[in-house]
C-alpha cells in the first residue's frame, strides 16, 4: 500500500462475517437487559475494551442509557462483562439527566479520557439538549470521574460522538447531528481543539453529507469511527436509507477517506458491508473500528428484521431489541507503515 492512499480499493478486500451477536443483553433485571448499543473499542497491551451504552426493561423515560464495558483477550471475543458496570451513570443535573451514551476513550500519558454525550429532554415539546462531556480514570475499567467543568461542548451539530483523535497537537472530534434527516440520523460534523477540555471550535458545514435520493445513505449517518493511518484520515460509518421506522433503518457500513480530516471522499464501491449480507440484520449502527493489519474489525449495534425468540422487549409501543455485533474485513495489501 502506497503512502497517502485509501484503505479500500476494488478487489483488495474481503468481508468475513463474524458469528453474531457478539454480546447480548444482560440477564433479566440487570441494568442492560433491554438494549445494548455500541461505543468505541480500545486496546491496551493484550486486552480489548468494548465500551457500550445500554438500558433496562421497561424503559420509563427517554432512554435512560448508561455506559458499561466488556473485555476480551481477542478482538472478536469471547467478551466478559465488567463486574462494576455501569461505569458511567446518569446524574440529576441540568445536562445528563436522561441518558449518558456514546463513549469514546483515549489515553494521554497515564490518564484515560472518556468522551461521552449527556442528554436532557425538555417537556412538553420534547426538545433535547445533547452535549459532550469527559470523564477521567487511571484504568480503562475505571473508576471514572466526571470533569467538574462539564459539559466541554454545547453544540446543535456535534451531538452523537463517533470518535476523537489527536493529530500532531490538534484534537479532532467527529459526531453526527441526530434527527437532522430522520430519527437518530444526520450529517457528520467536526470540532477541533488544542486541548481535551477545549475550547472546541465547531465547523459550520458538515464534513460528510447524505447520498442522493435513492442511495444507500440518503438518510444520513448514526456514528463513525475516524482514525489516522498511513498519512490519511479514514472513516468507517453507518449509513441509512429512509424508512420512517428506527428499528428498520436498513443501515449498512460505508467508508470515506481524507487527506486533512475536513475534505472527505466516499469510496465509490460503498457500502463496503451491506446490511443484506448479514442474516436477519436490519441495521449495523453506531460503527466503530480497530485496525490490526491485515484486518479491520468493525464493532456495531446489531438490529434485527425479526427479533430472536424470547428477546423482544418493549420500548413504549415498539417491540424490538439491540445487541452488539462484529464484522471483519481482510485487506490483501494492508501493511503496517
Amino acid at each position: 500500500m502506497k503512502q497517502n492512499t485509501p484503505l479500500f480499493e476494488p478487489g483488495n478486500f474481503v468481508h468475513i462475517p463474524h458469528p453474531n451477536p457478539a454480546i447480548i443483553t444482560g440477564k433479566p433485571g440487570s441494568w442492560d437487559d433491554r438494549a445494548c448499543e455500541s461505543g468505541d473499542i480500545f486496546k491496551e497491551n493484550d486486552t480489548y475494551y468494548w465500551y457500550y451504552h445500554a438500558n433496562k426493561h421497561p424503559v420509563t423515560d427517554f432512554g435512560n442509557y448508561q455506559i458499561g464495558v466488556c473485555t476480551s483477550k481477542s478482538p472478536t471475543g469471547p467478551w466478559k462483562r465488567n463486574k462494576d458496570n455501569p461505569i458511567l451513570e446518569l446524574a440529576e443535573n441540568d445536562w445528563e439527566r436522561d441518558y449518558v451514551a456514546c463513549p469514546h476513550v483515549i489515553k494521554e500519558r497515564n490518564t484515560y479520557y472518556m468522551f461521552y454525550n449527556g442528554s436532557i429532554v425538555h417537556m412538553p415539546d420534547l426538545n433535547e439538549d445533547c452535549w459532550t462531556g469527559i470523564a477521567t480514570a487511571d484504568n480503562p475499567l475505571g473508576p471514572w470521574k466526571k470533569y467538574e467543568n462539564n459539559p466541554i461542548l454545547k453544540s446543535e451539530k456535534v451531538r452523537y460522538i463517533g470518535g476523537v483523535l489527536k493529530v500532531d497537537s490538534k484534537y479532532y472530534m467527529y459526531a453526527s447531528n441526530f434527527d437532522e434527516l430522520q430519527s437518530d440520523y444526520g450529517r457528520m460534523y467536526m470540532a477541533t481543539a488544542d486541548s481535551i477540555a477545549g475550547p472546541w471550535s465547531v465547523r459550520d458545514t458538515p464534513v460528510l453529507t447524505e447520498g442522493k435520493k435513492g442511495y444507500w445513505d440518503e438518510a444520513g449517518f448514526s456514528e463513525a469511527k475516524v482514525f489516522r493511518y498511513n498519512g490519511m484520515f479514514h472513516m468507517l460509518y453507518g449509513g441509512s436509507c429512509f424508512t420512517g421506522v428506527r428499528e428498520r433503518t436498513c443501515e449498512s457500513i460505508g467508508y470515506s477517506y481524507s487527506p486533512d480530516g475536513i475534505n472527505w471522499t466516499k469510496y465509490q464501491g460503498n457500502p463496503i458491508i451491506p446490511y443484506q449480507n448479514i442474516p436477519n440484520c436490519s441495521a449495523m449502527a453506531e460503527v466503530h473500528a480497530l485496525i490490526e493489519p491485515p484486518y479491520i474489525y468493525c464493532y456495531h449495534t446489531l438490529r434485527y428484521i425479526e427479533c430472536p425468540e424470547g428477546e423482544i422487549k418493549e420500548w413504549f409501543d415498539e417491540k424490538w431489541i439491540e445487541h452488539l455485533g462484529i464484522q471483519v474485513l481482510e485487506l490483501k495489501n494492508l501493511r503496517t507503515v
